[in-house]
């Protein structure tokens, strides 16, 4: 049973160093494995419910194929998260005193923000076409969304106090 023993080595492949400027605050071995054991759950997800989709006509899977895009694209994301990819290094505003949080720049992936642009979108448009709202409505919704996640992108890559 030697397989089943721990082999994440996604730090030492993909390390803690990107555009030549190493980073103090980093993802660690066990967050690495949290994130991939989502990832896990959310690729499951998406094979079961596609699977579950071969029950309806396609004229009514449409609730099935948004939703399995949803955990489709958190599993892509996830992946990479804990793969210690689509990350880039930025310096805090702030610094930390405790030696286990402190450091001069702190890894922000950059995937999380694009996951959630894909994904947020759908989840509304999953729960609004279920509410029964029109589509003016629906893409309203939607844009508003996409401005949320791009200024929180800004926000979480600029490291002065303009955040």
């Amino acid at each position: 049973m030697s397989w089943l023993g721990k082999r994440n080595d996604a730090i030492q492949v993909n390390p803690n160093t990107q555009n030549n400027k190493h980073v103090d605050i980093a993802i660690t071995v066990r967050g690495s494995d949290f994130y991939f054991a989502i990832c896990a759950v959310m690729g499951f997800v998406a094979l079961g419910v596609m699977a579950a989709s071969a029950m309806k006509p396609r004229t009514d899977r449409i609730f099935f194929y948004i939703t399995a895009a949803i955990n489709t694209t958190a599993c892509i994301a996830y992946f990479a998260m804990g793969s210690n990819l689509g990350w880039t290094p930025i310096d805090v505003e702030w610094q930390r005193t405790w030696s286990q949080v402190a450091g001069v720049n702190r890894e922000v992936f950059y995937v999380r923000y694009i996951d959630w642009f894909v994904t947020t979108p759908l989840l509304l448009m999953d729960l609004l076409l279920t509410a029964g709202l029109p589509w003016p409505t629906i893409l309203w919704t939607i844009f508003l969304d996409e401005v949320m996640i791009v200024t929180g992108l800004v926000g979480a890559l600029v490291k002065s106090r303009y955040k």
